[in-house]
C-alpha cells in the first residue's frame, strides 16, 4: 500500500515539474515570471517538499 502510494506522489510531482516547465517556457513579461516564481514558490514550500525537508 505505501509503495503504491509513493509512486503516485511521486507522479504527481513529475506531472506539476512537467507542467511548471511547459509554462515557464511561455513566460514573455517580467509580471508573468513574478507570477510564476510565486506559485512555484508556494507549491514547494507548502507541498511535499516542505514535509520531506523538515524530516531528520
Amino acid at each position: 500500500m505505501s509503495v503504491e502510494h509513493l509512486l503516485y506522489m511521486w507522479q504527481t510531482i513529475l506531472t506539476e515539474i512537467n507542467a511548471s516547465l511547459i509554462n515557464f517556457k511561455k513566460i514573455d513579461n517580467a509580471m508573468e515570471l513574478i507570477r510564476f516564481s510565486i506559485y512555484l514558490e508556494k507549491s514547494l514550500h507548502l507541498g511535499i517538499w516542505w514535509s520531506v525537508t523538515q524530516r531528520k
